[in-house]
């Protein structure tokens, strides 16, 4: 990505053409990509790059049966079933898509409630985007 940012920048500073921004893209691309070529044939002979782990490879492997129905539930990855998300989410299943509906509607009137904010000083300024992770 930062090599086409570095190639659109040549394009605006020079005024390039479509096929001189493609030999600019390529004279750049091509070397980096052979350094990154060497630097990973490098990492890869010295045994940076380990195996997978359990995790990871249980994943692409078909999982066998323990006999332990939590394991094997967890290790297959099972996707939720419709009466699971019933019983554990009760009402709120039922409610969640009223809510997005009505998200969809207004999204501006309900500025404060989404970011967890309080509402903007003035109608002009608008509430700061607050991201929770």
């Amino acid at each position: 990505m930062q090599v086409l940012e570095a190639v659109q920048i040549q394009r605006r500073k020079h005024s390039l053409s479509v096929a001189h921004t493609i030999k600019v893209f390529i004279k750049i691309a091509v070397p980096l990509a052979c350094v990154l070529l060497v630097v990973c044939y490098y990492l890869l002979s010295i045994g940076y790059f380990g195996p997978l782990t359990a995790r990871v490879r249980g994943l692409f492997v078909r999982h066998t049966r323990t006999g332990n129905p939590l394991v094997d539930s967890v290790a297959e990855h099972q996707p939720g079933s419709t009466a699971a998300y019933q019983q554990y989410m009760h009402h709120v299943y039922r409610l969640a898509p009223i809510g997005f509906v009505l998200l969809l509607r207004s999204p501006a009137s309900h500025a404060s409630a989404h970011h967890g904010a309080t509402p903007p000083l003035s109608p002009q300024v608008p509430a700061p985007l607050l991201t929770l992770e």
